[in-house]
């Protein structure tokens, strides 16, 4: 499945994230988080994924590698959830901002604690 990211994503970043992926072995990192169909985290993975699977099918790098890529993905409710927020409550208390308002849905992402936030890579 294919996500909509927030922002633009550097074409020659995810090339290069693309070719340390495959280098490593491997993403070795957090799940991508998404609220729906919204990338809230990882559009540069999302993009390095298609290039790996793209590089699969032109045999530009052997198939057997890798076979085809999936990007793992988390749930923002299952992150409130690890988190052991409300996400309802938090969401209501920011005036139940949609994604397209960002500033509102900062804030509202500014009520998992630091170290979720952090380890999960979210910014806003």
């Amino acid at each position: 499945m294919s996500y909509t990211p927030l922002h633009e994503t550097d074409p020659d970043k995810a090339a290069d994230l693309a070719r340390k992926i495959i280098k490593g072995g491997g993403w070795n990192g957090p799940p991508v988080v998404v609220a729906d169909d919204y990338l809230i985290t990882g559009n540069h993975r999302q993009a390095a994924v298609a290039l790996i699977n793209q590089w699969a099918e032109d045999e530009i790098i052997p198939l057997d590698w890798f076979g085809h890529v999936e990007l793992e993905v988390i749930q923002l409710a299952e992150v409130y959830d690890e988190a052991g927020v409300d996400m309802d409550e938090a969401h209501t208390r920011h005036d139940c901002p949609t994604i397209s308002d960002w500033g509102n849905f900062g804030l509202f992402l500014e009520e998992l604690p630091e170290t979720i936030r952090e380890k999960y890579g979210i910014q806003y």
